[in-house]
């Protein structure tokens, strides 16, 4: 996986801000918003649907307060100035809600294998809060606050030190975790869900580049 730093978006109008983080909380809220996922969450934002924009502003601030008096100054203004300008930046943090693998990552516990059994977003998501509070030691309110990549780097993280200690030895525990990675890894490095449009993620990735 690369390693970034977290990302953090920033809203400021009318003298309000409010802090948004692509958190496991978010990612697993906004995934099932609408009836289609990710991609329908994504056409939303695209469209500058009111209610979508302000579910997701609701959903990855970090200060349930700070969304609501942002959200009340956005409606002193009529919408049509005030939501063109979060266009770009709700779209990279949806975007940021799945992890990006790296490409040249070759970690066999992070590389699917053409017999591991597809999952869905909803699975995916629960196997890291998963890896978070059970392998990990986080507490559930860590787990949620973080981000899919930090936990998958964490997680990755936790095994290599495992390997270090304990030498490559597979016993059942380990057999099932590196299972349980590969299907993760199934839908974040292959797109196996049949419902997400690679191609469309990256097009919108060069559409947030130019705002």
């Amino acid at each position: 996986m690369t390693f970034a730093a977290a990302p953090e978006i920033v809203l400021a109008h009318g003298g309000n801000t409010v802090r948004l983080r692509p958190t496991l909380r978010a990612a697993v809220t906004l995934e099932r918003l609408h009836e289609g996922g990710f991609p329908a969450l994504f056409r939303k934002v695209s469209e500058l649907d009111t209610t979508t924009i302000g579910l997701v502003i609701t959903c990855a601030s970090t200060d349930s307060g700070a969304a609501r008096a942002y959200l009340k100054s956005l409606g002193e203004r009529p919408l049509r100035d005030c939501l063109p300008a979060l266009q770009g930046p709700l779209l990279t943090l949806c975007l940021n809600l799945i992890p990006t693998p790296d490409e040249t990552d070759d970690t066999p516990e992070l590389s699917p294998k053409p017999h591991d059994k597809p999952t869905g977003w909803p699975d995916a998501f629960k196997r890291l809060y998963g890896f978070a509070t059970g392998w990990l030691g986080w507490t559930p309110e860590t787990a949620w606050n973080s981000t899919p990549t930090e936990i998958t780097d964490a997680f990755q993280a936790h095994c290599d030190k495992l390997r270090s200690i304990h030498g490559a030895a597979e016993d059942d525990d380990t057999t099932s975790s590196t299972t349980d990675t590969r299907n993760v890894a199934e839908i974040i490095q292959n797109g196996s869900d049949p419902t997400l449009d690679r191609a469309g993620l990256h097009a919108l990735q060069g559409l947030r580049s130019v705002m």
